[in-house]
């Protein structure tokens, strides 16, 4: 290679690095101010407890925030909660035996429908005969007590008997007497009535009975089973009265009120609904932090049988109070907020509680300010104010 072709190729570099710098500078003097331009249009200012953040005019338009008050309107909602369908306790029974005997047999099942008095199982053990014969020995000592009384009593009226013998006459005809009644009791508890009883009606066998109409929903007890009085033989359940058991969050508690409107489904067929009232609310929380609130079916007797799980919604009552569109208040660590318009391009975000959601409008409880609040695309403020806040 020549020297004259050697220069003529440094000089050919030297122009192509010197235009390839100049375009990186021209591309830098663009782009720089535009760059710093853009990090200046948002301002947020968290001083003083206030979170506030200012817009640029292009980036106001851009945004297509529309301001606005509040409405005044009554809205209408529901909360949708589960519960399930249950018997009160004064409708859910459990039969035992009050003395300890052999079961004989038994005649139910589950599921199977008794009423009053019907005949469950039958018990045998020799307590029962010794109960009876109490009972009737305790009858004939009364009638010689009776009479030995009343014959005292007519020789105590002549001077023919002295007070004392007479007095202690009338003490065991008193004495006899409790004992007959106590031991009559103790006949009824078992079932047996002791004004039908005589030594040609003593029976090793008693009947334990139903005491009430309702539906057999569980059985403990089979034939040759020695039973004690605490064991429970059979469980029941009176179906004229179920009540719906609700569960509802802590956080809609404050919204329940007596009286409230309820439609419910049966998970197995949502297609048919039931009306019930709400009837009782708990005043406390439960562990799943939720409160249970009962509620009345209003036809009779219930549609539901009791132990169905259900779904229900309750009608939350119409009242008239402050409102803005959903999209106007914003959550933000589990908090809401709204925005206010404090000036042109100022907009300040306050704290709220609300109510309930209903037909794309939102209750305002409390902390609603007097300005102009963000009706339209409040999210886009909150984004812009917490990036504006990461970047200063």
């Amino acid at each position: 290679m020549t020297r004259n072709n050697m220069k003529t190729e440094k000089t050919t570099a030297f122009a192509f690095l010197l235009a390839l710098s100049c375009g990186i500078c021209a591309c830098i003097g663009e782009n720089g101010p535009s760059a710093e331009q853009d990090s200046k249009t948002v301002t947020a200012d968290s001083t003083r407890g206030q979170e506030i953040v200012e817009l640029t005019e292009a980036q106001l338009q851009h945004a297509d925030i529309e301001t606005g008050k509040a409405a005044q309107k009554a809205s209408s909602a529901a909360i949708t909660v589960n519960g399930l369908a249950v018997a009160p306790p004064e409708n859910r029974h459990t039969v035992g035996f009050p003395m300890g005997g052999y079961l004989s047999s038994v005649r139910l099942v589950n599921g199977a429908p008794v009423r009053k008095g019907t005949v469950m199982a039958t018990l045998e053990d020799m307590a029962f005969i010794q109960l009876q014969e109490d009972y009737l020995m305790a009858k004939s000592r009364l009638v010689a007590a009776q009479a030995d009384y009343k014959r005292q009593q007519v020789l105590n009226s002549t001077q023919s008997a002295s007070d004392k013998v007479f007095q202690q006459a009338r003490a065991e005809y008193e004495n006899q007497r409790i004992l007959v009644a106590s031991q009559g009791e103790k006949l009824r508890l078992i079932g047996i009535d002791p004004a039908t009883l005589d030594e040609s009606h003593i029976t090793r066998e008693v009947e334990l009975r139903s005491p009430i109409n309702g539906i057999v929903s569980n059985v403990l007890a089979n034939p040759g089973k020695y039973t004690a009085p605490e064991d429970v033989l059979f469980e029941l359940v009176d179906p004229s009265k179920v009540y719906l058991a609700l569960s509802v969050y802590e956080k809609d508690a404050r919204l329940l009120k007596q009286g409230q409107r309820v439609s419910c489904y049966a998970n197995t067929d949502p297609r048919k609904r039931y009306e019930a009232t709400v009837e009782l609310i708990n005043g406390s929380i439960n562990e799943n932090r939720a409160v249970e609130v009962w509620c009345s079916f209003t036809s009779s007797p219930a549609p539901l049988m009791p132990g169905t799980f259900v779904t229900a919604e309750i009608q939350l009552s119409d009242e008239a109070g402050q409102t803005l569109p959903e999209e106007a208040v914003v959550r933000w660590q589990n908090k809401h907020y709204v925005f206010s318009a404090e000036g042109e391009r100022r907009f300040a975000m306050r704290a709220v509680e609300i109510g309930h959601t209903a037909d794309g409008y939102v209750q305002i409880v409390s902390g609603l300010p007097e300005n102009d609040i963000v009706l339209k695309n409040a999210y886009s403020l909150l984004m812009m104010l917490k990036n504006g806040e990461e970047g200063g």
